[in-house]
């Protein structure tokens, strides 16, 4: 499991300051251009969740970098879906059988 896997498990689980953490881990070793590039739908979901995940701390400066970031994406690919699926942890993982 990646970090952002395990930030987005961790959201799902209402663990905010984990997540939090997890996205600060995930997020430095692909924040370039290139990387961003390549799927930027799945990039404003990052920046999206790791944004709200600060704000659910009390981070809100450090959680409106990130927001915009997010908004800044979505107007320059204002049509874009993200290639990666995200597992919705709260639907798959709530200890009932499927």
């Amino acid at each position: 499991m990646d970090f952002f896997e395990l930030a987005y498990l961790k959201y799902d689980q209402n663990d905010f300051a984990q997540a939090a953490s997890y996205f600060a881990e995930a997020i430095p070793l692909v924040d370039n251009q290139k990387f961003i590039e390549t799927d930027p739908g799945t990039f404003i979901g990052h920046f999206q969740q790791y944004s709200n995940a600060l704000s659910k701390i009390g981070k809100n400066d450090d959680a409106k970098l990130y927001s915009d970031r997010a908004i800044k994406l979505t107007e320059m690919y204002p049509n874009i879906r993200p290639k990666a699926k995200r597992i919705d942890y709260n639907q798959n993982c709530n200890g009932k059988a499927q």
